[in-house]
Parts: structure tokens; C-alpha cells; sequence
């Protein structure tokens, strides 16, 4: 008996399903609980987070992939330029 009780209802029932799967779906739902009351619902706050993330993307990347990222990134703009201004 005292393995069974050790083994199965200390350690596995108890322990590791606290630390397993029950405490990664509690950990999953805190998480996904204060992501939902981050949204608001307004576009530009949606924008601001996309244009931090990017930053914070760029900033973490090795430098050889950096330029051409960069890259990637001011070209969209300086195509919207050009068609703004060829409109005039």
C-alpha cells in the first residue's frame, strides 16, 4: 500500500498533474484572460503594437538579415510616397 499511495496518489496524481497538465491549462487561461482585456478595439492601438513588435523584431535580428528587413520595410513606404505624389 505504501507504494501505491506514494508513487500513484502523491506523486503522480498530485504533483506531477498540479505541475503538468492542470497547471499548464491554469497558467494558459490566466494568460489568455489578460491578453483579452488588453484589446480595445481601436485600430490605431492594433497598429501601434504591430509597429512595436516589428521594432523589437528588427532590433533582435543578426545584422546581415537586419539590412534587408530594413529594407523590406521602406520600400512599401517609399512606393506609397511616389504614388501619393504622382497623383498631383
Amino acid at each position: 500500500m505504501f507504494g501505491h499511495n506514494v508513487s500513484y496518489k502523491i506523486i503522480d496524481r498530485g504533483l506531477i498533474e498540479y505541475v503538468g497538465p492542470r497547471g499548464i491549462v491554469s497558467v494558459l487561461m490566466n494568460l489568455s484572460k489578460a491578453s483579452s482585456n488588453l484589446q480595445s478595439g481601436y485600430v490605431y492601438n492594433y497598429a501601434f503594437t504591430i509597429f512595436f513588435a516589428t521594432t523589437i523584431i528588427l532590433v533582435i535580428i543578426p545584422t546581415d538579415l537586419q539590412a534587408y528587413l530594413q529594407l523590406l520595410l521602406i520600400l512599401p513606404i517609399f512606393a506609397y510616397l511616389t504614388h501619393a505624389t504622382s497623383k498631383e
